[in-house]
């Protein structure tokens, strides 16, 4: 569902900021200590990058977010994995589970930026717009710049960005939005390549 047209408020934003890290903290910290997360993010990393390879605190965020959220065990995500068997409360889990449903990996027009709070976007795949707490992004963002993450849900209003998003200043937007719609699926998160678009 598109969010609402009018921004969120001061505290709508600090509410918001304040959650973000300790809720990717959450499921981060419970997936190291299940060994079967080890295994599979190993068989990840050697997947993508070559043997010996050293990963940075960035593309290693951004290779725990393609195994936590795109790999599979039992059939389904690692994520949804976490929502059906961590030791969460009623309302925890009802949470998370928004998450899994509503999550999503794209390329974000940014259509208004709030400094030191967050920035109001555009889905290049849905043409849905969504304002996203994300205070590192705000501090560097211009209207019309792309960012790429991954979105989740917080509020009716706000969403945040899980984990770190690549902000690209320059980009052919149209051709983009002609790749997108040719693509006829989201594109997949791709940490070698930062800007992917699934080929034919």
């Amino acid at each position: 569902m598109e969010n609402h047209n009018t921004p969120p408020t001061a505290s709508e934003w600090k509410e918001t900021l304040q959650a973000n890290k300790g809720l990717v903290r959450r499921f981060v910290a419970w997936f190291a200590g299940q060994p079967f997360y080890s295994v599979m993010l190993k068989a990840r990393i050697e997947k993508m990058f070559p043997p010996e390879t050293e990963l940075d605190d960035y593309t290693f965020n951004q290779v725990q977010q393609i195994c936590i959220f795109e790999d599979e065990i039992n059939d389904d995500t690692l994520f949804a994995y976490f929502v059906a068997h961590a030791p969460l409360n009623s309302k925890e889990r009802a949470y998370y589970t928004r998450w899994k449903k509503q999550q999503i990996y794209g390329f974000f027009l940014i259509l208004d930026v709030f400094f030191d709070k967050g920035v109001y976007v555009e889905d290049l795949y849905s043409g849905e717009k969504y304002y996203i707490a994300d205070r590192s992004t705000s501090t560097v963002a211009k209207v019309g710049a792309v960012l790429v993450g991954r979105l989740a849900p917080h509020t009716e209003k706000l969403w945040i960005a899980i984990g770190n998003c690549h902000y690209v200043p320059e980009m052919n937007i149209e051709e983009l939005r002609l790749r997108l719609k040719k693509a006829r699926r989201r594109p997949e998160q791709n940490v070698v390549d930062a800007i992917f678009l699934p080929e034919d």
